[in-house]
């Protein structure tokens, strides 16, 4: 709505005051100061924060083959560029309608989460992955469906809903092995950066094939490649609750 009616500038301004409301809740915040005791050089400190968690996450094989199910799962040759041209430039789309399926998907993210907190999070991790897998393929090849404003809205609801029910496992099974780990705040995030650098090599892939493909077979493309994650599933261990 603001990108319909306002400028860029505008809108950048009008963002400021929206982060700075962070500022007095983070000075509400209660910290513990931990004692260190003797202090080492700064140089010796820094070593030992690197050395020592990157040894045990590469020494960890479960939270290898984790990471490499992550990386593969999400870096399928992605359409999202593609499509946001497709949506302005051949469905044709307003700005406005645009927002309202980006908030309609968060909601779904939302109910997603809720629904496989209610009703799956007893289920066995591996079995639900593979069902991951199918949930992906189906939600990417889902879009070739979207033609207008009414399927738009419901592949992008009924996509985050499921698509979220499919994310979670993988994110459960990887903060179960982390918590397994002396360093645990650290292998957490060291996925989570194979994660980022997956999804952002996925766009930039994605964007490549999309001058030699087209949309159609960008999407075909995404959806076979899916299922390469399957052999790594094999490959891991069932994580019970700790």
């Amino acid at each position: 709505w603001l990108a319909a009616h306002f400028g860029v500038y505008q809108i950048f301004w009008m963002q400021v005051p929206m982060v700075a409301m962070q500022l007095p809740f983070a000075l509400l915040l209660n910290e513990s100061k931990a004692a260190l005791g003797k202090t080492k050089g700064a140089l010796q400190l820094l070593k030992g924060a690197l050395t020592a968690p990157i040894s045990e996450f590469v020494g960890n094989r479960q939270l290898l083959w984790v990471t490499l199910f992550m990386v593969l799962g999400l870096f399928s040759p992605s359409y999202g560029t593609p499509f946001f041209f497709r949506m302005r430039d051949v469905l044709h789309f307003s700005p406005q309608f645009m927002g309202l399926l980006g908030s309609l998907g968060s909601v779904g993210e939302i109910v997603g989460c809720l629904v496989f907190a209610k009703f799956l999070s007893r289920v066995p991790i591996k079995r639900l992955l593979y069902v991951s897998v199918f949930i992906w393929a189906v939600n990417t090849a889902a879009v070739l469906a979207i033609v207008n404003g009414v399927t738009a809205i419901t592949v992008n609801v009924v996509g985050s809903v499921m698509g979220y029910i499919s994310f979670v496992p993988t994110l459960s099974i990887a903060a179960k092995l982390c918590q397994k780990t002396k360093y645990e705040a650290t292998m957490f995030a060291i996925l989570m950066s194979f994660h980022n650098i997956a999804v952002q090599g996925s766009n930039l892939l994605g964007s490549w094939l999309y001058q030699y493909t087209g949309f159609f077979w960008l999407v075909m493309i995404s959806t076979v490649t899916t299922f390469m994650v399957l052999p790594v599933i094999k490959r891991l261990e069932e994580v019970r609750e700790l």
